[in-house]
Parts: structure tokens; sequence; C-alpha cells
């Protein structure tokens, strides 16, 4: 958990979230919103949640009981995990389950609401940032498009963009259901942030990478992405 939170600059705080659908068209990771953090949504019909509390209960319920795979909540969910989500509760399970293979652990839903295979990939691609010089050479590990890689040739000053926030974001199928092919707009509360500063946003499915559009507000970053094609995200800011 140290040596993934040693590289991410702070964003504290993060993660109020605003959500519209639209017509189809090196510091440390920021720690996760407080569990009783309030998510704000102009899309009434799609609630985004960060801290997995929802209208009809919790996602994780607090105390003994178990957690509620996204697939078991009846209304449309989209749902963000961060780094500091997802490293302690994949260590929690590791301490649980000492002798316990990668392969036997992989399904284990754990506290976070997401599996313990599917916070690995959250947590290995901060190791696989935290392994990297530069943000070019953390690319050079992904494949991308013709398109995005020129982008990223000639991006200027590329390596000086540093990522300040890495989380997975996830849909349950009623929130594909009703977005209907349609994107949602994303707002991450991002303080220190001011309104027209060079971001970029990465998003990460396997072992492709590609730039998704964002924009910065004043203490905020803001992109699009399709609930039917979603992963992990990485949002950067530019050094100065």
């Amino acid at each position: 958990m140290k040596n993934m939170c040693k590289k991410i600059a702070g964003l504290a705080a993060m993660l109020l979230l605003t959500v519209v659908l639209a017509a189809p068209a090196q510091a440390s990771f920021v720690g996760s919103p407080a569990l009783d953090q309030d998510v704000e949504s102009t899309e009434e019909q799609i609630e985004v949640v960060t801290d997995n509390v929802v209208t009809g209960g919790y996602i994780r319920q607090k105390g003994t009981a178990e957690v509620r795979p996204l697939d078991q909540i009846d209304y449309p969910v989209i749902k963000i995990t961060t780094l500091a989500m997802s490293a302690p509760a994949n260590a929690k399970v590791d301490a649980a389950n000492p002798d316990a293979t990668q392969a036997q652990k992989v399904d284990i839903m754990t506290e976070s609401a997401l599996t313990y295979g599917k916070n690995a990939v959250i947590n290995d691609t901060a190791d696989r940032y935290n392994q990297t010089d530069t943000t070019s050479d953390f690319l050079d590990q992904y494949k991308m498009t013709l398109l995005n890689r020129l982008t990223a040739a000639f991006s200027r000053n590329l390596d000086e963009y540093r990522a300040v926030q890495i989380a997975d974001i996830s849909a349950n199928d009623l929130a594909i259901s009703v977005a209907n092919g349609r994107s949602v707009m994303l707002t991450f509360a991002a303080p220190g942030v001011e309104a027209g500063s060079r971001v970029r946003v990465l998003r990460i499915v396997g072992d492709s990478a590609s730039f998704v559009t964002a924009t910065a507000g004043e203490g905020s970053i803001s992109f699009s992405v399709a609930p039917n094609s979603l992963g992990v995200f990485m949002l950067m800011v530019h050094s100065t």
C-alpha cells in the first residue's frame, strides 16, 4: 500500500460527482471519499456511488452484512472505486487467506464492493505507474491505437503530467440500459485545479489504453464515459 501511494499528487475529499447523459457523439494517490460523502447528480435515473452507499441501502452493509455486488442492485448505478479503497480491501483478503493463490482469490467479493480480481487491476495499474520514471514510459506498457500514439507523441510536455487519481468505474446492466448508448459526463472534485488547466484522462482496459477528452473547471476535472465500455481511469494534471 505504501509503495502504491508514493507517487500520486493529493486531491483531498476527492470524487464529488455530477452526472449528465449526453447525445452520442509524481506524489501520492489521494484517499477515497469519506463514507458519508454525498454524490450529486443531474441525471436522476443513474446513481453515481463513490462510497458504497446507495439510495436503497448499502452496496457494502455496515457491520457484518455481506457485500452486495453491482448486479444485485435493482436500479441503475455507476460505481467509482479508488486505489485507496481497492488496496486495503485486497490486503484484508490476503491477510485472511495467507496460503491462497491469486487464482483462488480472484472471485472473492471484497469490502470495496468489487472482486479481488477487479481491485487487483487498479492496484497493478498504480504499481506500473510507480515503477516507471516518466508518463511516456508508463504508456509504453500498453497497446494504443495509432491516433492515441500520435496524441501521446505530439502532446506538449506529456512527461510533465502527473497522475492525481486512479479509479475503477463500473456500471450495472440497468445503468447501461438507461444510458442506451449515450455517454455519461462525470465531474471529479479536484481541489487546486484551476479552470482551463491542462488535464488528461487515460482509460485502461486490459493491456490497452486510450485518452479520454477531459476539461478542467475550478476545482474539478470532467470527462465523458460510456457505461457499456468502462475500465480503470487515471486522471492527470500538468505539473505547472
